[in-house]
């Protein structure tokens, strides 16, 4: 299929259209969870609520073909990008994905990778469920991009697609004439383009409804080249880190050139969307504010987002609603089941709670989703799990100094830095993510003043090392709790052999002169009695010698 000659290109749309909606759509589904039907169908109010919700269905800013139920689209697109995640039937919304934190086009490239899943919507029908979950679009689509190499004419692709394709033509209503140009027209225009896939060259045909004019022709763009034809990825474009403005009325104006993948997934755990163009609206409400603290977010990573990225700085009015909002929120929630989930490092957590993957911080390391439920897995690397009904596993390792305490993680669960922390304090993480503790008088002291006695310590220390409470911890326990030892000069004497030591420990004539027993071979002699003792000693034949 030969290209066409063209005018000069039209500018290129810049690729955020379709990110902007599905992170609105992963807002709504976060707000109120979307069920399905036994066949993995929409149920008419959710149907019916993202075909006609305002933000979803506005067309794009610079439409050039409409398409049909492009909510539903964006719907079904965020499920198979893992925006969205399918739990016994009702669709909630998941982590955003690492691709959200990076530049735009790997974030491009990876909802293109989604795209071919989305089976349930046709760009003429819009949510058209078949029965056996089979559909000639996404490789129609597909192809038709690939036919995009050169510039195009839509109604050749649609030709090409007509003669070619098993069983693409089957979708076209029948009573259509133009062989589903119109098909391919909203699927190049109305989804490829706003994807940032395609450039267009020719008139737009004045906005009437997205009419093509016989001179427009299409053709991949750079980044599309790249995805498709394995060209070299075309550079970023440049950044404008302040692009937003906080207005009194509790309005976010967001100029749209500024936007980011990272910036769009944090304004949409705490603002709502209320509108997507040049200048995107969000609004700041209550509901909003608490569902972005339920997140993960504190109140001063709400305020510093908006400060970092705001022309001005947040009005001091705005700054006072957040705050009653984020201090009314404040209360005591009772969990009667949870799954937490602790991370290595604090670094780690917080990349996280930043990606969503976990929402509520327990600890410095530890964290849970919102409800309680398991995290999404895909996104973490498990290296073990815990039924905190059965006993405690042993966890630790004692040095050979009896006061450093080697933790090993995959045997360890997410209470024993809870309870360790009563008897030793934390030293600092090794590069290799080690984690070390160390005995000292104070943590142990503390410990037996909070009420736990030393039968206590030796339980928990024999459940978590396989041994009580070392004689280097003993000592840091108890020893200023013993009387002061007393130094003394004394004189050590080794016998060549036990027997002989035996023997003088049980004669009347040297008992009296031993003052201790020190070993098999040895005893201890006062230095005043060792002249007696040495004497006592020749009697039997035996010379007592300094060495």
């Amino acid at each position: 299929m030969r290209g066409t000659s063209r005018p000069a290109p039209r500018a290129q749309a810049d690729g955020l259209e379709w990110p902007l909606r599905l992170a609105a759509v992963w807002q709504q589904v976060h707000a109120d969870p979307v069920r399905l039907t036994q066949g993995n169908t929409l149920f008419k109010r959710d149907l019916v609520r993202f075909q006609s919700d305002a933000v979803l269905s506005a067309p794009p800013i610079d439409q050039l073909a409409p398409v049909a139920d492009p909510g539903v689209l964006a719907l079904l697109w965020a499920k198979s990008a893992a925006l969205l995640a399918d739990r016994d039937g009702t669709l909630v919304a998941d982590a955003f994905s690492p691709t959200w934190d990076g530049t735009l086009f790997p974030l491009i490239a990876d909802l293109f990778s989604a795209l071919p899943q989305v089976e349930a919507w046709d760009p003429l029908a819009g949510y058209a469920p078949t029965e056996n979950g089979l559909s000639p679009g996404p490789t129609a689509g597909f192809l038709a991009l690939l036919l995009a190499r050169k510039y195009v004419h839509p109604d050749v692709v649609a030709e090409w697609l007509w003669s070619h394709h098993p069983s693409w033509a089957g979708v076209i209503p029948t009573d259509a004439r133009d062989k589903g140009a119109a098909w391919v027209r909203g699927y190049l225009l109305g989804v490829a383009y706003p994807l940032g896939l395609v450039e267009v060259a020719g008139e737009t045909g004045g906005g009437n409804q997205g009419a093509v004019p016989s001179n427009q022709v299409v053709r991949l763009s750079p980044i599309g080249r790249h995805l498709l034809l394995g060209k070299k990825e075309p550079l970023a474009p440049p950044a404008f880190p302040q692009t937003l403005l906080v207005q009194p009325n509790a309005e976010v104006l967001v100029y749209r050139q500024g936007l980011t993948p990272p910036l769009v997934a944090a304004l949409s755990r705490f603002a709502g969307w209320k509108g997507i163009g040049p200048a995107c609206t969000l609004e700041l409400t209550p509901e909003q504010t608490y569902r972005g603290l339920e997140s993960g977010l504190t109140l001063p990573m709400i305020v510093q987002t908006l400060n970092r990225h705001g022309t001005r700085p947040v009005p001091a009015g705005v700054a006072d609603l957040l705050q009653r909002w984020a201090s009314k929120r404040e209360r005591i929630t009772v969990f009667s089941s949870a799954v937490l989930v602790e991370f290595q490092t604090p670094a780690e957590l917080d990349a996280a709670v930043a990606r969503g993957v976990v929402t509520l911080r327990l600890t410095d390391r530890i964290g849970m989703t919102a409800d309680g439920s398991e995290p999404s897995l895909s996104h973490l690397r498990l290296v073990g799990n815990r039924d905190y009904e059965s006993k405690p596993q042993r966890c630790l390792t004692v040095a050979d100094d009896g006061v450093t305490l080697t933790v090993d993680t995959p045997q360890a669960d997410l209470l024993l830095e809870a309870e360790i922390g009563q008897f030793a304090e934390a030293l600092p993480i090794e590069q290799n993510g080690t984690r070390k503790f160390r005995l000292t008088p104070a943590t142990l002291r503390g410990a037996q003043a909070a009420g736990r006695p030393l039968t206590d310590i030796d339980q928990w220390f024999l459940e978590r090392t396989g041994a009580p409470l070392s004689a280097a911890g003993r000592l840091l326990l108890l020893g200023g709790q013993l009387p002061p030892p007393q130094a003394a000069r004394l004189l050590v004497v080794k016998f060549p052999t036990a027997e002989i030591a035996d023997g003088v420990v049980q004669w009347p004539g040297t008992r009296a002169l031993v003052a201790e027993r020190l070993g098999p071979l040895a005893v201890v002699v006062e230095e005043e009695h060792f002249e007696a003792f040495r004497a006592a000693l020749a009697e039997v034949g035996v010379r007592a010698m300094f060495g």
